[in-house]
Parts: C-alpha cells; structure tokens; sequence
C-alpha cells in the first residue's frame, strides 16, 4: 500500500536563514570599506578639481586686470578691488550675494572631504598680494603680477585650511617672520597622506604640508623667493 509523506510547509528552516543571514553580513563587511575607500578617492579627485578651477579662474582674472594678481580679504578693501572669493563668482555661473556666496563656499572653495558646516576649504597664498613694507628684507618689490614669479611650477597658489581655521588666505609670510604656525592642513587626504594644492603654472596635486613648508630643512614653496 503507497504512503503519501505528509506535506512539509516550504521556505527555509531557522538554521539555514541564520546560515543566510550570517553569509550577508560577512559579504556586506568585505564591500563597505572597498565601497568607502572608492567614495573617499572620489571626493579626494573632485577636491583636486575644484583646485584646478581655481587656479584658472586665476589666470583669467589676470588677463583681465592687465596681468595683477587677484586679492583676498587681507587687502582687498584697502586696494578698493573685490575679494577673490567673490570676485570669481561670475565665472564660476553665478552673480555676487551674499546667498551665493554662501553657495559658492559650500560648492567651488570647499574640499568634498572637508567636514566643517560654514566657510571655505582653499586658501589664497598671501604673498601674491603683500606690499614691499610686509615683505622681508631682500626680496623683491612684491609678486603682484603673474609674470613675475620665477618658478610658478613649484610656487603654492591655494592650499587647504585647517578645519578650525576661517579666512579665505593663508598668512604665509607670518610663518617664517614670526614662527606662527601654519594655518593649512597638513594631510586631509589621508589616502593620498597629504592635501591638495594648486600651482601658480595650473598644475595640482596632493602633498604633505611638509612638502611645501617646513622651516627645519628650509622648505618654502608659499614664498616666490625660495619655491624650488
């Protein structure tokens, strides 16, 4: 006489959905770190683009105001010109408020790695506008215009501020006039183990702060005089 087995219920039983469960969570631990890793490098590349606007936003605000160097907030209203923040803005698609502002710090001058909620990440080096009287003695009259660097290819024109730090420029001078620490962040990019920096030739890239200032060795690529 034929039995029919009785009709078991489908789906999995408890040990096999825990063994399932189990099997996700370990696939999902391998991808995350990879998946951050790529979303970090993606960040890091789009913080360099942003930096190779910049500098050539530079470059045409120079043809237009007979080869000068634009100025940041240290001496802008003193000079009666607008700040390069804001000087920029029409450039980069926008027209000047204080709104887009706002917009144009959180967007253009703000690394994608850089965590602070308000202002800007890139810093105008300061001696592209510092008078004869803020220069230290020997060096030339000042590197107001853009010809006048004799090595643009190792001379700093914007760099990333550190996290605390709220200015659109560094004070680069001060560093090695009065010891004042920098204000630039040495290593956002901590894949890359440095940040990123614009050259006055156009070309960026990532270096450690060391790489550009560090008055132990004498290394000073912010100064026109010693970038080398």
């Amino acid at each position: 006489m034929d039995r029919t087995p009785p009709n078991r219920p489908g789906g999995f039983t408890l040990v096999e959905t825990l063994a399932v469960i189990g099997i996700v969570a370990l696939l999902v631990g391998l991808t995350l770190p990879a998946l951050a890793g790529a979303r970090n490098s993606a960040r890091a590349t789009l913080c360099l683009v942003r930096l190779r606007t910049l500098g050539q936003v530079t470059f045409l605000y120079a043809a237009d105001w007979k080869d000068q160097m634009p100025r940041s907030s240290h001496s802008a209203f003193s000079a009666g010109v607008t700040g390069w923040t804001a000087a920029y803005l029409p450039v980069l698609g926008t027209e000047f408020d204080n709104g887009q502002l706002a917009l144009a710090q959180a967007t253009h001058y703000r690394c994608p790695l850089d965590r602070r909620e308000f202002g800007q990440t890139y810093a105008y080096n300061v001696y592209f506008e510092l008078g004869p009287q803020e220069l230290e003695p020997g060096s030339r009259n000042g590197w107001r215009r853009i010809d006048q660097t004799p090595r643009p290819c190792r001379t700093v024109l914007f760099g990333e501020l550190l996290g605390a730090t709220n200015a659109d420029h560094a004070m680069a001078h001060f560093w090695r006039q009065f010891s004042a620490p920098p204000e630039i962040e040495p290593a956002r990019h901590a894949r890359a183990g440095g940040s990123g920096y614009a050259f006055l030739d156009g070309q960026v890239g990532t270096a450690h702060l060391r790489k550009t200032f560090d008055i132990g060795p004498d290394v000073d690529n912010w100064n026109p005089v010693t970038a080398r």
